[in-house]
């Protein structure tokens, strides 16, 4: 397991993974800057972000949790904090669910949020994608998942655009539910 927590800087130019773990992340506060030529920040069990200024610039995923061998795992979690996402694959990746709770979410990727079970429950996101801004299908068990995006809250602004292919706001092999939000 890995926490960040405070108030300092954390600065990350790899060429590889900016951050990896093989079970859960936790950040909880302070500055993340990551520049990194595969995954920014990836664990195998979750990512849980509860507050912080996180600044990413990734050749592939901007935040990743999957565990290759258990897909029953993968969730990923943002509850506040300010978070900006360049990604040239998928901002945001989880296996299982990828919940936002709240915070100021900025993404251009290719893919925007991407997992099993998308749910927005409040928070500002404004997402520039490439092809489909927020993306609901079956990566995990599907015993235990079924795909199913989940807008609850919160303001979304969703922009998809390529060439020569349909790009969706949202995108979802399953269920779409939307109870409030903007």
């Amino acid at each position: 397991d890995i926490v960040l927590n405070g108030t300092g800087k954390l600065i990350i130019n790899s060429s590889d993974n900016g951050i990896s773990c093989n079970n859960d992340l936790k950040i909880t506060g302070g500055e993340i800057d990551i520049t990194s030529t595969t995954d920014a920040i990836e664990a195998k069990q979750s990512i849980a972000i509860a507050d912080g200024s996180i600044t990413i610039n990734s050749k592939k995923d901007g935040l990743h949790a999957e565990d290759n061998d258990d897909d029953t795992t993968g969730y990923i979690y943002i509850g506040g904090g300010n978070i900006n996402i360049n990604a040239d694959a998928n901002a945001i990746h989880a296996t299982t669910i990828a919940q936002v709770d709240n915070g100021e979410i900025t993404i251009k990727a290719w893919e925007g949020i991407e997992a099993t079970c998308v749910q927005i429950n409040n928070g500002t996101l404004n997402i520039e994608s490439n092809d489909d801004c927020i993306n609901a299908g079956a990566k995990a068990d599907s015993s235990l998942y079924y795909p199913t995006i989940e807008i609850n809250g919160g303001t979304l602004k969703c922009t998809a655009r390529t060439d020569g292919a349909q790009p969706a706001a949202v995108s979802n092999s399953g269920k779409l539910k939307i109870t409030g939000g903007k």
